[in-house]
């Protein structure tokens, strides 16, 4: 008889799924949490400094806006590439000699500082949102597979 129970206990072993204690559950459920949490933050971050750049791009001018002219420009010289000299901010209107027209005017400077100011502030929260995008997903993946891997090493513990 006592062998019969020594068999029942062995199969009994054998067929009991183990069980997980409640620390490991609590800890998972607390990496799996922190995996949102970070997953969260790093979507509103990027998304609200998009926003902020987005709203720089409104003040953008368009085609006709003042811009950069130089006095001289060559593509090559001596294999060198372009050579550019004597910058001035021009408007888009050509003269009689078919050269850029020089801005005089004070709200025409505005315009060409404005754009340039708005344009250097786009791209700016551009390269913001892409570095707290990628330390963000860096987190967000090492907490999700330190979950898994938690969960797997004290699984049956």
């Amino acid at each position: 008889m006592a062998k019969a129970k020594t068999t029942t206990k062995a199969q009994d072993t054998k067929t009991k799924k183990p069980k997980t204690s409640m620390r490991v559950k609590v800890s998972t459920c607390l990496l799996l949490l922190l995996t949102v949490i970070f997953g969260i933050l790093t979507w509103c971050g990027a998304s609200r400094i998009m926003a902020h750049g987005r709203g720089y791009s409104a003040f953008i001018a368009t085609d006709d806006a003042p811009g950069i002219c130089f006095e001289e420009e060559s593509d090559f010289i001596n294999g060198h590439p372009t050579t550019r000299k004597g910058p001035y901010v021009c408007i888009t209107e050509n003269d009689e000699s078919y050269e850029r027209v020089r801005t005089t005017d004070a709200n025409d400077y505005t315009m060409f500082l404005s754009e340039h100011i708005s344009f250097t502030s786009t791209i700016e929260s551009t390269q913001l949102a892409i570095i707290l995008f990628t330390i963000g997903l860096m987190s967000t993946i090492a907490s999700l597979i330190g979950a898994i891997v938690y969960w797997n090493h004290n699984h049956g513990r």
